[in-house]
């Protein structure tokens, strides 16, 4: 940012970072990106979080697997504070990347619930995995 600005006499502004990452262990991926509920909770918000266990495809299409998503909010904003992923496909990657965009753009579970997430039965099942941890952090309100 610093060298851009100097040199091209522009102002661009750092928009900081969610801290997102991914990685493998033996044969589970482990994804999180934003703030955990502990990490939320000791920068002053007011954090509830939803985990919830879903597959990766469509319950009749074949080779599907089980992943977990934790979501965790501000309950006071309803701005989506965090997100937690685990499970052995690599679709993983994906969800954490599109939670991370989501975040970085600073929606509240009403934007992730209806955000126009794809649906394919190879990829996801009819509710989008992150649609659902939203529909029930909301407990009950979709």
């Amino acid at each position: 940012m610093a060298g851009a600005n100097a040199v091209k006499g522009r102002f661009l502004k750092f928009p900081g970072v969610l801290g997102t990452a991914i990685t493998k262990v033996f044969n589970l991926y482990v994804a999180r990106t934003g703030l955990t509920e502990k990490q939320a909770r000791d920068e002053g918000f007011k954090p509830v979080s939803a985990t919830i266990k879903t597959r990766t495809t469509a319950h009749y299409y074949p080779g599907g697997v089980q992943i977990n998503i934790k979501m965790t909010m501000d309950e006071s904003s309803g701005r989506i504070l965090g997100v937690q992923i685990i499970g052995p496909d690599r679709l993983v990657a994906g969800y954490i990347d599109t939670a991370a965009a989501l975040i970085g753009k600073g929606a509240t579970i009403d934007d992730v619930f209806f955000a126009d997430l794809s649906y394919a039965p190879p990829t996801a099942p009819v509710w989008h995995p992150l649609i659902t941890a939203a529909r029930v952090l909301s407990k009950g309100k979709y």
